[in-house]
């Protein structure tokens, strides 16, 4: 992890091994979590990968709005 801009770079083979997603589902679950502005993506290198990194202040702005009292 790239710790000034928090980006992240995981293989597909390393996600799957961590939550059990195949690639359709990867690519399912980071298109709706880009949708709903939760993650970037960005290419890095040569050969390009896929780098990652998570919007906390809209994950934790939604998860407050979340968990008030209704």
């Amino acid at each position: 992890m790239d710790k000034e801009t928090r980006w992240i770079f995981k293989t597909q083979r390393e996600i799957q091994e961590e939550t059990g997603l195949s690639r359709y589902e990867q690519e399912g679950a980071r298109g709706e979590l880009k949708k709903r502005g939760y993650l970037e993506e960005i290419y890095k290198g040569i050969p390009r990968k896929v780098n990652y990194r998570i919007n906390w202040d809209k994950f934790n702005n939604d998860w407050d709005k979340w968990i008030e009292p209704r």
